[in-house]
Order: C-alpha cells, then sequence, then structure tokens
C-alpha cells in the first residue's frame, strides 16, 4: 500500500505539467507520499524506516519524471548531436533526479522519529532540495513545484517576494498542512491547523487578485517576437 500511494503522488506529480497541466494537482500531489511516510495519528516510532523512506521518495520520483521528460527521445534526429543516446540520457536523468524526492523522504522520516511531523519536515526538506537541484553549474529547475502554478498569476504574485522556492513551499505545505490536521488527536489544535489551512490557501488569491487590479495597463504597447530560423542543418561541419 505504502508504494501505491508513493506512485499515486508521483502520478500526480506528473500530471500537474505539460503535457496535461493539471496545476491545481500539484497542492495535493506530496499528500499520498505523506500517508505512506506516516499513517495519520500512529506514534512517531511507526514512520517507515529512513530507508524506505528513501525508496518511496525514489519511485514518486521516478514516476514523476518519466512522465515528465517522456519527449527527450521523440527529439528530431536531425535536432540531436548522437541520437542514439537519447533513451540512456533520459534514464540516467530521471534516476538522478529522483534521488532529491527520495532524499527529501528520508530527512522527513528521519525527523519524525525524533518528533518532527511528517506535514512540516518533509515540505521543508522538499523545498530546500528543490532548490539545490536548480542550483550550480549543473543545475536542473525543470518540474519544480511552484511552476506548476504559472497558468495561475492570481495564485502567485506572492512570489515577487519569496520567489518561485515560496511557490514550492505553499504547494508543498498545503499538501503537509493536511496531513498535520488529520494528525492531531485533539479538537482544539485541529481547529488552529484547519485555520492556518484555510488562509494559507486562500491567502495568495485574494492578495493575487489585489494585486493584479492594481497593475491593469494604462496603454496598449505592440510587442514582436521573431524566432531566427537556424534549419535541420544547424550541427553540420562548415
Amino acid at each position: 500500500m505504502n508504494f501505491a500511494l508513493a506512485a499515486a503522488s508521483g502520478v500526480l506529480l506528473g500530471l500537474s505539467f505539460p503535457d496535461f497541466s493539471l496545476g491545481y494537482l500539484a497542492l495535493v500531489a506530496l499528500f499520498p507520499l505523506l500517508l505512506a511516510l506516516h499513517a495519520p495519528g500512529a506514534p512517531r516510532h511507526m514512520a517507515v524506516p529512513p530507508r524506505r523512506a528513501f525508496a518511496l521518495g525514489y519511485l514518486t520520483g521516478v514516476i514523476f519524471f518519466s512522465m515528465l521528460l517522456y519527449w527527450i527521445p521523440k527529439l528530431p534526429r536531425e535536432n540531436v548531436t548522437v541520437p542514439y543516446l537519447m533513451v540512456p540520457v533520459l534514464v540516467i536523468l530521471v534516476a538522478y533526479l529522483s534521488l532529491y524526492p527520495a532524499l527529501s523522504a528520508l530527512t522527513a522520516a528521519w525527523l519524525a522519529r525524533r518528533g518532527v511531523p511528517v506535514g512540516i519536515g518533509f515540505p521543508l526538506a522538499w523545498t530546500m532540495l528543490e532548490a539545490a537541484r536548480g542550483s550550480g553549474l549543473f543545475g536542473f529547475s525543470w518540474g519544480s513545484l511552484g511552476y506548476a502554478f504559472t497558468p495561475f498569476p492570481h495564485l502567485i504574485q506572492f512570489a515577487s517576494v519569496t520567489g518561485m522556492w515560496g511557490v514550492t513551499l505553499w504547494a508543498a505545505l498545503a499538501s503537509g498542512l493536511v496531513h498535520l490536521y488529520l494528525s492531531t488527536p485533539w479538537v482544539r489544535p485541529k481547529l488552529v491547523v484547519f485555520a492556518v489551512l484555510a488562509v494559507w490557501l486562500v491567502g495568495p488569491y485574494y492578495q493575487g487578485r489585489r494585486v493584479l487590479e492594481q497593475r491593469q495597463p494604462h496603454r496598449i504597447l505592440q510587442v514582436g517576437v521573431v524566432q531566427p530560423n537556424v534549419g535541420n542543418d544547424k550541427w553540420k561541419l562548415a
């Protein structure tokens, strides 16, 4: 069951990005994986062992990045340097990128066994490791959770303050707060978590609407974009 839940998170993440572009799913995409890492209400020692958590996170990553990057072997043969390497490149890339969800799950499980709720530890670990994945000389930020919301500018205006990683944390913590709500046994803390979750989800919508309404254009500016025609012989020697 845990591996089925981890696979469900991978599918939901994949559906959040093109070609499916169901971006709203990103708000709940990580929730099945959180259930797999620690059943709501279970004692902290019942969180899955870090090694099992790593495997669950890795499965999520393999499914997600396979759905996200399936098109790499389909690139036109004349537009790639070594066409027969495209399938191995996809396999290697997916295997590498899946380490980041795996490390996020491992970190969250390790913290859960020390008293940090999975609903808090996992979103923080996911955001920090996504930032690491997108940084440096070989950074690969494609598929970062925050990018799923680019079709919804009214939800992500706060990115002007937090950057894209703030959007990632917003989406990841939405799943985390749902898990935390289900894990809280007492009524009063449960109501507090519910109130925080409601503000967390609705607040960006109203803030974004207000920002966009204040930025209505005063005049129309026409812009033209021209893409150069390189042709299919760009890899041939002159």
